[in-house]
């Protein structure tokens, strides 16, 4: 379906209202500055069925489809995802933002208009990293907000249609992200564009 000068524009409006007081955020087709090839054990974490990745085997299906399209003697993903390092929380939370790459292009983790994404930790156990997803998401438009819950980073969540941008924040539990029940308190309130809803 093609999308109108109108809806573009004020998807493009919202994006760059709502990533103002944001350290770090990406939208559909915003490739983060400094994105570089995904580290093997994070995509490996990313591509492990079920879990927080919560990538499903039909989602796997159609990625080996891209590689036999794009790449048949090999049997690397790696080229179909970006990853850039963000700092996840306090002192020592690094970890990585996911996203499917814009080239080469494919289809398994993007929709009409919005793109899956991933944030994954890093911890250190001895000489070796163990990832682990925290967050897994499907939108227009993600920002990590400056702030935290249980010593981890807010996450902004943008969706957009014809008739606006609606924001859901989550807040790490303790455990894992969680959608706020009252958005409104956060540390961080994007601007309002016309006809945007915050949760």
């Amino acid at each position: 379906m093609k999308k109108s000068f109108v809806t573009v524009l004020f998807m493009t409006v919202a994006a760059s209202a709502w990533a103002d007081k944001a350290l770090f955020s990406s939208s559909t087709e915003e490739i983060p500055e400094g994105a570089s090839q995904v580290p093997p054990a994070v995509l490996k974490d990313i591509l492990k069925p079920g879990g927080e990745s919560e990538v499903s085997s039909n989602d796997l299906e159609l990625l080996e489809e891209c590689r036999q399209e794009k790449n048949p003697a090999s049997k690397d993903y790696s080229k179909f995802f970006v990853a850039k390092s963000v700092p996840l929380g306090d002192e020592g939370r690094t970890g990585y933002f996911v996203r499917p790459a814009a080239q080469p292009y494919c289809h398994a983790f993007y929709g009409a208009h919005l793109f899956r994404y991933w944030f994954v930790s890093i911890h250190l156990s001895g000489d070796q990293t163990k990832p682990k997803t925290l967050f897994s998401g499907a939108s227009d438009a993600v920002s990590l907000l400056p702030g935290k819950t249980h010593g981890y980073h807010d996450i902004d969540s943008v969706s957009c249609i014809a008739s606006g941008c609606d924001s859901s924040i989550y807040r790490f539990d303790g455990k894992r992200y969680v959608e706020s029940r009252n958005a409104a308190s956060s540390s961080h309130k994007p601007k309002n564009p016309k006809n945007r809803q915050t949760h």
